[in-house]
């Protein structure tokens, strides 16, 4: 069965219901998604972006096993964002952030429950930094213009996405 894992900020957007891995279930108003899958499953949110800034927050409430990033609508379901060409994000199972189909670079930091993935992505200078627990992992990644639009995306393994009790504290 599923555990529950980790948090989406509801900023990011409701999850797709048409824009999902198979494995994916959505619950609660499209805010939680559930997967038994032992591979990594994706999903992206509603809200897409094409300029500006934007930041949204993802959770670990109960294990490891959780990515968020970016992607683009051409981005793989059946993985995580920056495992492909079309997306880019961090990796709490392994401490690892993936940017467009590169490989991984591992930072060898601990994650626990609780841990928070910050996505900060500045669409009209073309960056993206991710954080762990507002510690930089990735700052000014670049964005190649042809990815637009973005969406947030989630990857998750054996656990669940579920919406947070507050916003974010950061903005």
């Amino acid at each position: 069965g599923a555990v529950g894992c980790n948090v989406v900020d509801p900023a990011a957007g409701d999850l797709k219901p048409n824009d999902k891995h198979a494995d994916i279930t959505l619950s609660n108003g499209n805010l939680t998604a559930t997967t038994a899958s032992g591979s990594w499953v994706g999903v992206r949110a509603t809200n897409s972006k094409s300029s500006g800034k934007w930041f949204f927050e993802a959770v670990s409430a109960g294990g490891k096993t959780m990515f968020a990033g970016i992607a683009s609508d051409g981005a793989g379901l059946n993985s995580f964002p920056g495992n492909d060409s079309m997306g880019a994000g961090y990796g709490l199972a392994a401490d690892v952030v993936f940017q467009w189909g590169g490989a991984g670079s591992y930072g060898g930091e601990t994650t626990a429950v609780g841990d928070i993935i910050g996505v900060a992505v500045d669409l009209d200078a073309l960056t993206l930094s991710l954080y762990k627990n507002n510690v930089a992992q990735l700052i000014d990644g670049v964005i190649s213009s042809y990815r637009l639009p973005i969406f947030p995306m989630i990857a998750i393994a054996n656990c669940s996405l579920q919406p947070p009790d507050s916003p974010p504290s950061r903005s």
